[in-house]
Formats: structure tokens, C-alpha cells, sequence
């Protein structure tokens, strides 16, 4: 006999027979059932309970499921008989209850005439003849499989017919467990399918909630900055206009105050386009000593009245033309350099751009910003990176901020393929470096500055008392194939300038620092020119501060140039170049304010004299007026109008006479899309292009590609700065176009 117990399941194809049985006419006809792909799992229940009545002689098949002490009748054959298929007995009244607990088949012949005569099934059911065994599923009793009669046999059971039994036993199980696991994985996949739902619909929801942030984010911006606008550009207006030095105070703070509200909004419009991953890098060409120094100078009146120093260095072997987002790199440089104006009180500010690695098609830099200030400590270096937190609750409270510029910035510089690291010690400085990694421009990297050869090898003297900014001017001249020399005070700097003049090898620049100890840039100045020997030797003076008058005083006393720090590298060139030939390079500023002051008015004359004038569509009165002022400071001429729809009349009325249109976006009648739409369709038929740009107080990203596919040609966010305003219509202005 086989115990069903240790039989196992049988094969997807079927139950294994015993070697001896497989002639068995019975088996084929099991294997036949079993192996039917065209009939399901009840057919061939029905099918296998028919043949084994047929096998067994007996009147009744059935297959039960035990629950409890309850007996449920899952398939009965034949359907019509005394036992029909979801009929509930009791179990103790059937020889099911023995076949459960017996280890093989219950035989039984002619129960009447044996010891089963007592048996409740027996008795109540006058059951004479039975054939059952239990039925396993998963390694458990599940029912039972049996075959009954009302007659009794008339040769008893043999070990084949058992054996049988046992066979179609174990394939019904196996088949029951493997429907089971079927349903269970069909509930998981439902579940699974569920959850799917559930967490798209959360998806969905969460993305419909960022939307709706940006959205309002958006509009917010745009409530903010339309006043702004107005704020920024009269207090801009008003420092420049004759004031007493109170007043000149009041307009200041204003403006100060209005900027730094303004540098919180575009953090908490960047973390919103952060967190929604909406923030995408432009791959542009940019210079980057342009986007360094100009980083820089966004500080330098700040510094100044400070009184910190503010010095920046780009490696000469850096390549001068890169690919990324110029934009963003600045973005980055503002927000350190921010902090490090803010939280400096004495010392000094450095920024440095060293070459980091390269390859074929790749430059990584690093970048690095130190100061003296305050300093971080490690538990407080640990948050900086965190959202919304500052070194601790009272940095916040002394020096303000959202707690966003630093993490901004990671993020910007990850995306950049760098990383950010910071190293400080309270009390004495902190040094943020980071690295980032851009494309290799195909324009050529030479410098375009006119070649002067007689500047090879001209010998210069740098006098400085800080050894950290005399060493940057060094570096520079250096890459600039001069012999250089540095004397760290104004006395070692006259013995120097005499005894190279003495040997013969006398040097042909200075270049000194204003502020130093026992004699500064001015005495140093006066002292060369009172020597006979050394009068001719032009004298360049640096200097962190730039005081009323200062400059036009350095001039009065002789002096070559008057150069304030951070001193950008064309201007330390086109002072050098001025003070060895006595004239600066064509469109270059040499470094003195009667020089700058001439060309800006050479500028205005220019574009006066263009005779077009800059169509402003504007509905904010006070925009309209700050942007006016700021157009004719520049030298622009400019038309006014409230609406798209007097914007595109206007044009079309006299083509000629603008050069370029300031369009806002939101106003009445027609905004800025559709008006900027209807004077496209006007060029088709006239072959002109006009450039048209953005004014909009939005501040989105989506909003500067929504300008640019509306047919604009460039965009300016509110409030509008009058030196942003003057770089961009130097890019799109008709003159400067040809």
C-alpha cells in the first residue's frame, strides 16, 4: 500500500503509477482524464468520480470537504443520485470520519455482515459497501475521496483498486493546491492592482498639489513683483539724483530692503521648482571669468562699506569659453558670496576658480569662497544643508534669511556633476569649495584683447601688504608672460624701484594698494614722483574702498588708473596696456572714472543718435514710469502704451521708428502673447524682425519658454535692475546687432 501521506503530489501531467500498474486499463483512463486540456478542473472531477463507480462497482462517488464536524459534498456523481454536490452532513454519521484518520484506503465489502453494522452511516443511511481515503492539500487534511453503494460487493477490494484511489486522491489534491495558490496569487495581484491604484492616485494628487503651489507660487511672485518693480527702480533712480548724506541713507536701506525681499522670493521659487523636479540646467556658451567676476561685483559696494576686501582669481589654463548654465553658476557664487559678506565683519573675501580636471570634451572646476568671518562650528555645519535652517536660531535672527541659499546650491551644484564641502573654525573664517563639471566650447579659447608684444616680459612691481591679494595680481601678470615682483609695503617697494633702476633693469609698472601701513598708495605715488630717477614710472592704484572723489583725486596726483576690487581681469590689462602706451585699447575702459564717465555718454550719443526709439507695453503706471526713467538714463528714447492692442497699432502704424519693444506680459485688451502673436503675422508680409522682450513678474521657468514659443525673442523677470536692463538691450539693441 502507498501512504498518502508520503506519496507527494503528482506531476502537472498527471499521477505516477506504479510500474506494474501502468497496463492497467483504469490508469490510461486516469491519465486520459487528467491529461485533457479541453475540459476544466470540475469536468474532470465529475469525469474521474464516473470512472472510478464504473472501476469500483459502486453506485455513488463523491468529493468531500471537511469543516468542523461538517461534511460538504463538493462534486457527487451521478448528479441526480441520493447525494447531490453542495448537500452538508454530518460528518460522524459518515465512514468519512474513519477514512480522515486512517493512513490508507477504508475498504469496505458487505458492511452489514461485520463489525461496520454498528457504524452510524450504517444504520442511518444503510450504506453496504464503501471505498474512501483522505484527501491532502498543502501537507494538511482537506476531505476525503470515496465511493459508496447501497449493495454489497461480491469479492472484496483489491490493493489495485486502493491503489487507484490513492492515485486520483493525490492529483485532486495536488490540483486543489495548486488552484489555491493560483486564487491567492490572483488576491495578491489584486491587492497589488489596488495599491497601484492608490498610490497613482495619491501620485496624482500630490502632483496636482505641486502644480497648484507652483501655480500660486507663480501668482504670488507676481503680486510681489509688480510693486517691486516700482520699489527697486525709484530707489535706484533716487540714489542717483542730489541728495544730503541722510537722505542718501533712507534710499539706500530701501533699496537694500526691497533686494533682499526679492533675493527670498527667487529661493523659495527655486526649492519649489527643486521639489518638483522642474529645475533644468541650460547648456549654453558662457565665459567664465565674466560670470566670476561679475558674481563678485554684485558685492562690491556691500563689501566695501564693510570694508572687506573682495578679491576673485580665475586660473589663466582654465579654458575661457565654457558649456552649461552660466546663469546658475552665478546663482551659486551670489549665494556664497552673500553669506560671506553677511557674516564678515573684518578680514577679507576671496573667490577662486582653479582647474580641476579636464578631458577631450569636459572641464571640472572648483570653485572656492573664503572669508573671515564668523566662522561654523561642526555640530552647526552638520544642518547647513538641511531646509529652512541656519548655524542656529540666532543667525537667524542677527542676520535674516530663509535658510534655502545653501541647499539651493547643493542641488545646483549636483546637478552640475560637483559636490560641495565647506571647512571652518569659529572665529577665524570659512572656505566653501565646490566642483563643477562642463563641456568644452568649440570656439577658439584665445583671448581677443589686441596682441601687445611690448607687454612680454614688461617688469612690474605689485605692492600690497596682503600677501593673499598681492599673490592673485601676480598669478595674473604671470600668465601674461610679465616679470612680476611683489614688496609688501610702500618703503621696500622704493628700495626695490631703485635698485632695479640702479642695475639697469628698472621696473615699468606699479601697481599699489591703497590702504597700508606707515605710507599708502597716495604717499607711495608722491614719493616715486618727487624721486628724478624714478618719476616716469606710471603708478596704478588699487583699492578696496571707492570713496567720493577718489578716483578723480588719484588722477589730479599723476596716477596712471584708479582701479577698485574686486578688479576684473580686462581692467588690470587695459590699465597696464594704458600706462605703458598712454592709451587705452578701443571699447575698453581703462580703469579711471573720467574715462568710464565719457564712454557711457560716447554710448548714450550713439543711441541717441539712432533716431529709433524703444516701444514699452506696460499697464502698471509705476512700472511704466521706473522703466522710462531707467531707458533714458540709458540714452534711450522711448513710446509708452497701456495695452497689447496700442502695442501692435503702434508698430504698425510706423515700423521704423522703434528698434525694439519692452512687451509685458499681463494686460488688458490683449496680453503680451497675443500681441507679440499679432505682430509676427504683420513681419510676414514686411520680411522685418523686431526683438520683443518678456516683461513679466513671473518668475517660472515654464514662463520663459511659454515667451520665447510665443515668438518673443528674450525675457527680463521683474523687478527689473537697471544693469540687467542695460546688458540685455546691449545684446538685442538694432547698433549692436550689425
Amino acid at each position: 500500500m502507498t501512504d498518502p501521506e508520503t506519496t507527494g503530489s503528482p506531476s502537472a501531467a498527471g499521477p505516477v503509477a506504479p510500474t506494474e500498474e501502468r497496463g492497467d486499463p483504469a490508469i490510461r483512463e486516469l491519465y486520459e482524464i487528467v491529461a485533457d486540456q479541453r475540459s476544466s478542473f470540475g469536468e474532470k472531477i465529475r469525469a474521474l468520480l464516473a470512472m472510478g463507480c464504473r472501476r469500483f462497482e459502486m453506485a455513488t462517488g463523491i468529493l468531500g470537504r471537511v469543516e468542523g464536524t461538517r461534511f460538504e459534498v463538493l462534486e457527487a456523481y451521478p448528479a441526480d443520485g441520493p447525494i447531490r454536490t453542495g448537500d452538508l452532513l454530518e460528518l460522524g454519521q459518515t465512514y468519512c470520519c474513519d477514512a480522515l484518520i486512517a493512513q490508507e484506503p477504508v475498504a469496505i465489502e458487505h458492511a452489514g455482515a461485520s463489525a461496520w453494522a454498528g457504524h452510524p452511516c450504517y444504520i442511518r443511511r444503510k450504506v453496504e459497501a464503501y471505498l474512501g481515503t483522505r484527501v491532502m492539500v498543502g501537507g494538511q487534511v482537506y476531505g476525503t475521496l470515496s465511493f459508496s453503494s447501497p449493495v454489497p460487493r461480491a469479492k472484496p477490494f483489491r490493493p489495485a483498486d486502493k491503489e487507484l484511489l490513492n492515485l486520483i486522491a493525490q492529483w485532486i489534491g495536488g490540483e486543489i493546491e495548486r488552484e489555491q495558490k493560483t486564487q491567492q496569487l490572483q488576491r495578491y495581484a489584486a491587492e497589488l492592482a489596488a495599491s497601484a491604484r492608490q498610490i497613482a492616485m495619491a501620485r496624482d494628487a500630490a502632483l496636482e498639489a505641486s502644480r497648484l503651489k507652483s501655480e500660486f507660487l507663480a501668482t504670488m511672485s507676481h503680486e510681489i513683483r509688480t510693486p517691486m518693480t516700482a520699489i527697486i527702480g525709484m530707489a535706484e533712480m533716487l540714489l542717483e539724483t542730489p541728495l544730503n548724506e541722510e537722505q542718501q541713507g533712507y534710499a539706500r536701506l530701501v533699496l537694500e530692503s526691497a533686494q533682499s525681499l526679492l533675493f527670498i522670493i527667487n529661493d523659495i521659487l527655486d526649492y519649489s521648482k527643486i521639489e518638483a523636479g522642474r529645475l533644468v540646467l541650460e547648456q549654453k556658451e558662457f565665459e567664465l571669468v565674466a560670470v566670476v567676476e561679475s558674481a563678485a561685483e554684485a558685492f562690491a559696494n556691500r563689501a566695501r562699506e564693510k570694508g572687506l576686501p573682495l578679491m576673485t582669481f580665475v586660473a589663466p589654463d582654465i579654458p575661457r569659453y565654457l558649456i552649461g548654465d552660466g546663469g546658475r553658476l552665478r546663482q551659486v557664487l551670489i549665494n556664497l558670496l552673500s553669506n560671506a559678506v553677511k557674516f564678515t565683519e573684518q578680514g577679507e573675501i576671496m573667490v577662486n576658480a582653479a582647474l580641476a580636471a579636464e578631458d577631450e570634451t569636459s572641464v571640472t572646476v572648483e570653485f572656492s569662497v573664503s572669508d573671515t568671518g564668523i566662522g561654523i562650528t561642526p555640530e552647526a555645519r552638520r544642518r547647513l544643508f538641511i531646509p529652512f535652517t541656519q548655524a542656529d536660531g540666532s543667525t537667524t535672527r542677527r542676520y535674516g534669511g530663509t535658510g534655502l541659499g545653501l541647499v539651493i546650491s547643493k542641488r545646483l551644484i549636483e546637478m552640475m556633476g560637483g559636490q560641495i564641502w565647506v571647512e571652518s573654525q569659529p572665529g577665524i573664517g570659512s572656505t566653501f569649495t565646490f566642483t563643477a563639471r562642463f563641456g568644452r566650447s568649440g570656439r577658439a579659447q584665445t583671448d581677443e584683447r589686441p596682441s601687445f608684444h611690448d607687454l612680454v616680459g614688461l617688469r612690474v612691481l605689485v605692492v600690497d601688504d596682503n600677501l593673499k591679494h598681492g599673490d592673485i595680481l601676480l598669478r595674473y601678470l604671470n600668465s601674461w608672460t610679465m616679470q612680476a615682483d611683489v614688496a609688501n609695503n610702500a618703503r621696500i617697494a622704493l628700495l626695490r624701484l631703485r635698485s632695479a633702476q640702479a642695475s639697469g633693469a628698472p621696473y615699468a609698472v606699479v601697481i599699489t594698494d591703497l590702504a597700508m601701513p606707515d605710507m599708502d598708495g597716495f604717499a607711495l605715488a608722491r614719493a616715486i614722483k618727487r624721486d628724478p630717477k624714478l618719476a616716469e614710472t606710471p603708478v596704478i592704484l588699487l583699492t578696496a574702498y571707492d570713496e567720493r572723489n577718489q578716483g578723480e583725486q588719484a588722477l589730479q596726483a599723476g596716477l596712471s588708473a584708479y582701479l577698485v576690487k574686486p578688479v576684473r581681469q580686462s581692467q588690470l590689462f587695459d590699465a597696464l596696456a594704458n600706462a605703458v602706451f598712454g592709451k587705452s585699447r578701443p571699447g575698453r575702459r581703462d580703469g579711471s572714472e573720467q574715462a568710464a564717465r565719457q564712454e557711457v555718454a560716447a554710448e548714450k550719443e550713439q543711441r541717441a543718435g539712432n533716431g529709433r526709439a524703444i516701444l514699452v507695453a506696460e499697464d502698471n503706471p509705476a512700472n511704466a514710469m521706473v522703466i522710462e526713467l531707467q531707458l533714458n538714463r540709458l540714452g534711450y528714447h522711448v513710446q509708452h502704451v497701456e495695452t497689447g492692442r496700442a502695442a501692435v497699432e503702434a508698430y504698425a502704424a510706423t515700423p521704423d521708428r522703434y528698434g525694439l519693444i519692452l512687451m509685458d506680459v499681463q494686460m488688458p485688451e490683449m496680453d503680451g502673447f497675443s500681441a507679440t502673436h499679432a505682430i509676427r503675422q504683420i513681419e510676414l508680409t514686411t520680411g522685418r524682425h523686431i526683438p520683443i522682450i518678456a516683461l513679466t513678474a513671473n518668475a517660472m521657468e515654464r514662463d520663459r519658454e511659454r515667451c520665447l514659443a510665443a515668438g518673443m525673442d528674450d525675457y527680463i523677470s521683474k523687478p527689473i535692475i537697471q544693469n540687467d536692463l542695460r546688458r540685455l538691450l546691449e545684446q538685442w539693441w538694432p547698433t549692436n546687432r550689425i
